[in-house]
Protein backbone atom coordinates (compact mmCIF):
# COMPACT_ATOMS: atom_id res chain seq x y z
CA UNK A 1 0.00 0.00 0.00
CA UNK A 2 0.92 3.79 -0.86
CA UNK A 3 -0.31 7.17 -0.05
CA UNK A 4 0.65 9.79 -2.68
CA UNK A 5 -0.48 13.10 -4.18
CA UNK A 6 -2.97 12.96 -6.80
CA UNK A 7 -1.94 14.21 -10.10
CA UNK A 8 -5.16 15.53 -13.06
CA UNK A 9 -4.25 11.77 -14.67
CA UNK A 10 -5.89 10.26 -11.69
CA UNK A 11 -9.31 12.50 -11.77
CA UNK A 12 -11.17 9.01 -13.58
CA UNK A 13 -9.56 7.10 -10.73
CA UNK A 14 -11.05 9.90 -8.01
CA UNK A 15 -14.43 9.99 -9.76
CA UNK A 16 -14.91 6.41 -9.70
CA UNK A 17 -13.53 5.72 -6.13
CA UNK A 18 -15.65 8.46 -4.48
CA UNK A 19 -18.92 7.82 -6.34
CA UNK A 20 -18.70 4.33 -4.60
CA UNK A 21 -18.05 5.58 -1.30
CA UNK A 22 -20.62 8.36 -1.34
CA UNK A 23 -23.42 6.76 -2.92
CA UNK A 24 -25.22 5.90 -0.14
CA UNK A 25 -23.87 9.36 2.13
CA UNK A 26 -26.67 11.39 3.29
CA UNK A 27 -25.77 14.46 2.00
CA UNK A 28 -25.40 13.47 -1.42
CA UNK A 29 -28.60 11.71 -1.54
CA UNK A 30 -30.10 14.76 -0.31
CA UNK A 31 -28.51 16.99 -2.71
CA UNK A 32 -27.85 14.76 -5.79
CA UNK A 33 -29.79 11.53 -5.37
CA UNK A 34 -29.87 9.21 -8.15
CA UNK A 35 -27.74 11.76 -10.79
CA UNK A 36 -24.75 9.48 -11.69
CA UNK A 37 -23.79 12.38 -14.33
CA UNK A 38 -24.46 15.18 -11.43
CA UNK A 39 -22.55 13.14 -8.87
CA UNK A 40 -19.37 12.71 -11.43
CA UNK A 41 -19.19 16.71 -11.99
CA UNK A 42 -19.61 16.79 -8.57
CA UNK A 43 -16.95 14.86 -8.10
CA UNK A 44 -14.67 16.59 -10.58
CA UNK A 45 -15.68 19.78 -9.33
CA UNK A 46 -14.28 19.29 -5.82
CA UNK A 47 -11.07 17.21 -7.80
CA UNK A 48 -10.49 20.80 -9.45
CA UNK A 49 -11.23 23.06 -6.28
CA UNK A 50 -8.92 21.59 -4.18
CA UNK A 51 -6.39 22.39 -6.44
CA UNK A 52 -7.70 25.55 -7.12
CA UNK A 53 -7.60 26.47 -3.17
CA UNK A 54 -3.78 25.26 -2.47
CA UNK A 55 -5.11 21.80 -1.17
CA UNK A 56 -3.97 18.58 -1.32
CA UNK A 57 -5.23 15.53 -2.95
CA UNK A 58 -4.24 12.49 -1.39
CA UNK A 59 -4.97 8.72 -2.59
CA UNK A 60 -4.06 5.00 -1.23
CA UNK A 61 -3.00 3.08 -3.62
CA UNK A 62 -3.16 -1.10 -3.54
CA UNK A 63 -0.67 -1.88 -5.73
CA UNK A 64 -1.52 0.07 -9.24
CA UNK A 65 -5.11 0.45 -7.93
CA UNK A 66 -6.46 3.56 -6.31
CA UNK A 67 -8.51 2.06 -3.17
CA UNK A 68 -9.52 5.42 -1.16
CA UNK A 69 -8.58 9.37 -1.33
CA UNK A 70 -8.68 12.16 0.65
CA UNK A 71 -9.21 16.33 0.51
CA UNK A 72 -7.85 18.52 2.56
CA UNK A 73 -8.23 22.52 2.02
CA UNK A 74 -5.47 24.44 3.72
CA UNK A 75 -6.23 26.75 6.66
CA UNK A 76 -8.37 29.86 5.40
CA UNK A 77 -6.68 32.63 3.94
CA UNK A 78 -7.71 36.22 4.11
CA UNK A 79 -5.18 37.83 1.07
CA UNK A 80 -5.83 38.53 -2.10
CA UNK A 81 -4.80 35.95 -3.82
CA UNK A 82 -6.64 33.55 -1.90
CA UNK A 83 -10.14 35.65 -2.49
CA UNK A 84 -9.44 34.74 -6.29
CA UNK A 85 -8.59 31.56 -5.84
CA UNK A 86 -12.26 31.28 -4.42
CA UNK A 87 -13.80 33.10 -7.01
CA UNK A 88 -12.40 30.84 -9.60
CA UNK A 89 -14.26 28.22 -7.63
CA UNK A 90 -17.23 29.86 -7.56
CA UNK A 91 -16.90 29.99 -11.77
CA UNK A 92 -15.51 26.18 -12.10
CA UNK A 93 -18.97 25.53 -9.99
CA UNK A 94 -21.19 26.90 -12.51
CA UNK A 95 -21.54 23.78 -14.88
CA UNK A 96 -22.39 21.17 -11.71
CA UNK A 97 -24.80 23.85 -10.35
CA UNK A 98 -26.34 23.81 -13.58
CA UNK A 99 -26.87 20.03 -13.87
CA UNK A 100 -28.50 20.09 -10.72
CA UNK A 101 -31.74 21.30 -9.11
CA UNK A 102 -32.20 25.17 -7.67
CA UNK A 103 -32.75 23.11 -4.08
CA UNK A 104 -29.72 21.19 -4.43
CA UNK A 105 -27.44 24.08 -5.08
CA UNK A 106 -29.25 25.83 -1.86
CA UNK A 107 -28.47 22.84 0.61
CA UNK A 108 -24.77 22.36 -0.80
CA UNK A 109 -24.42 26.22 0.36
CA UNK A 110 -26.69 26.26 3.35
CA UNK A 111 -24.44 22.83 4.59
CA UNK A 112 -21.18 25.03 3.54
CA UNK A 113 -22.61 28.05 5.87
CA UNK A 114 -23.52 26.33 8.89
CA UNK A 115 -20.49 23.55 9.10
CA UNK A 116 -18.04 25.82 8.66
CA UNK A 117 -19.01 28.64 11.12
CA UNK A 118 -19.33 25.59 14.15
CA UNK A 119 -15.56 24.67 12.97
CA UNK A 120 -12.96 26.08 15.49
CA UNK A 121 -11.43 29.57 15.35
CA UNK A 122 -7.99 28.51 15.22
CA UNK A 123 -6.30 28.05 11.85
CA UNK A 124 -7.62 24.16 10.64
CA UNK A 125 -6.92 22.50 7.83
CA UNK A 126 -10.44 21.19 6.59
CA UNK A 127 -10.78 17.65 4.98
CA UNK A 128 -13.79 17.86 2.64
CA UNK A 129 -13.80 14.64 1.58
CA UNK A 130 -12.33 11.38 2.94
CA UNK A 131 -13.79 7.57 1.03
CA UNK A 132 -12.79 4.40 0.73
CA UNK A 133 -13.96 1.80 -2.45
CA UNK A 134 -16.46 -0.29 -0.58
CA UNK A 135 -14.33 -3.34 -1.67
CA UNK A 136 -11.27 -1.96 0.07
CA UNK A 137 -13.07 -1.05 3.15
CA UNK A 138 -12.18 -3.16 6.43
CA UNK A 139 -8.26 -2.57 5.85
CA UNK A 140 -7.46 0.24 7.58
CA UNK A 141 -7.46 2.35 4.33
CA UNK A 142 -9.24 5.42 6.07
CA UNK A 143 -6.89 5.55 8.76
CA UNK A 144 -3.91 5.76 6.53
CA UNK A 145 -5.71 8.22 4.86
CA UNK A 146 -6.54 10.30 8.03
CA UNK A 147 -2.86 10.10 9.42
CA UNK A 148 -1.69 11.43 5.43
CA UNK A 149 -4.08 14.24 5.41
CA UNK A 150 -3.14 14.85 9.44
CA UNK A 151 0.55 15.03 8.11
CA UNK A 152 -0.86 17.67 4.81
CA UNK A 153 -2.51 20.18 7.60
CA UNK A 154 0.68 20.04 9.64
CA UNK A 155 2.79 20.88 6.29
CA UNK A 156 0.26 23.84 5.74
CA UNK A 157 1.07 25.03 9.30
CA UNK A 158 -2.61 24.14 10.37
CA UNK A 159 -3.08 23.66 14.22
CA UNK A 160 -5.81 20.73 13.79
CA UNK A 161 -7.76 18.91 11.30
CA UNK A 162 -12.00 19.31 11.07
CA UNK A 163 -14.35 17.56 9.24
CA UNK A 164 -17.71 17.03 9.03
CA UNK A 165 -19.65 13.57 8.38
CA UNK A 166 -23.17 12.71 7.53
CA UNK A 167 -22.96 9.30 8.60
CA UNK A 168 -23.74 8.70 12.45
CA UNK A 169 -21.60 5.02 12.11
CA UNK A 170 -18.29 7.33 11.18
CA UNK A 171 -18.57 9.28 14.82
CA UNK A 172 -16.96 6.67 16.67
CA UNK A 173 -14.95 5.38 14.11
CA UNK A 174 -13.45 9.52 13.39
CA UNK A 175 -13.32 9.24 17.45
CA UNK A 176 -10.99 6.39 17.47
CA UNK A 177 -8.44 8.97 15.06
CA UNK A 178 -8.26 11.09 17.83
CA UNK A 179 -11.32 13.29 16.96
CA UNK A 180 -13.99 15.20 19.24
CA UNK A 181 -17.71 15.70 17.86
CA UNK A 182 -17.80 19.83 18.76
CA UNK A 183 -21.28 20.32 16.80
CA UNK A 184 -24.33 18.27 15.79
CA UNK A 185 -26.46 20.18 13.13
CA UNK A 186 -29.75 19.67 12.26
CA UNK A 187 -30.22 20.53 8.55
CA UNK A 188 -33.25 18.61 6.80
CA UNK A 189 -32.96 15.64 5.54
CA UNK A 190 -29.60 14.81 7.27
CA UNK A 191 -27.81 15.62 10.78
CA UNK A 192 -23.97 16.98 10.13
CA UNK A 193 -21.33 15.80 12.95
CA UNK A 194 -18.35 18.10 13.32
CA UNK A 195 -15.25 16.99 14.39
CA UNK A 196 -11.89 18.35 15.40
CA UNK A 197 -8.32 16.70 16.01
CA UNK A 198 -5.48 19.12 17.08
CA UNK A 199 -2.37 18.24 15.81
CA UNK A 200 -0.11 20.39 17.71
Amino acid sequence: MTVRALQASDRGAFIEVMAAAFRWDPLIVAAIGERPEALRAFLSFMFDMTKLVRGRRLGVFEGERLAGCVLVEPPEGRGLVDGLRLVGAAIRFLPVALRLPRTSTALFNRYLNVTRAAAPREPHAYLTMVGVDPRHQGKGLGRVLIEAAADAAAEMGAAGVALDTENPVNVPLYAKLGFIQTARLELGPFTSFCMYRSIR
